[in-house]
């Protein structure tokens, strides 16, 4: 719940009205499980791990995000979604977490493209997905007439394809 709740998580993925258990409970039923089930994929619960979680400072298996793919109706293609808690942004996490997503996207779902989207003023989440090889793909707006920063990224199936 903390994570759907916190200030940058409201103002950069929306508000998830997740205020109690229950209502996480009802979330991770209604929306994750059933995602899963259509589409094979969804979140990931990202975990500190080993020397991470040394420098951390946190107790091994410390949830600090989430990431994973998902299919939204505005988006032609699937998506890159990726959030981490406040107190752990800054450090690599979402970059990290990021990256092991598009090699599941590469490897075991063999998707050519992978589409990622940001509110316009996130350019936290601009960098990480640059990095991430992703290019700007123009701007759309969301059901609740949020604009929206679009990018776009090839899988390797088709960069090997290409050559």
């Amino acid at each position: 719940m903390a994570l759907f709740s916190q200030p940058s998580s409201l103002a950069g993925i929306g508000n998830r009205d997740l205020h109690t258990v229950a209502d996480a409970e009802r979330y991770i039923t209604d929306r994750c499980h059933q995602h899963y089930d259509e589409f094979g994929f969804g979140m990931w619960v990202v975990c500190a791990h080993g020397d991470g979680a040394r420098a951390l400072a946190v107790e091994p298996d410390t949830p600090v995000g989430v990431a994973g793919i998902i299919r939204r109706p505005l988006l032609a293609h699937p998506d890159l979604g990726y959030a981490v808690l406040d107190a752990f942004s800054g450090r690599g996490i979402a970059t990290e977490a990021a990256a092991a997503v598009c090699d599941l996207a590469d490897r075991r779902y063999d998707i050519e493209t992978l589409l990622a989207i940001t509110t316009v003023d996130n350019i936290a989440s601009q960098r990480v997905l640059l990095h991430l090889g992703f290019s700007t793909d123009g701007d759309v707006t969301d059901e609740h007439g949020t604009p929206l920063r679009m990018f776009r990224r090839r899988g390797r199936g088709h960069l090997s394809a290409a050559h």
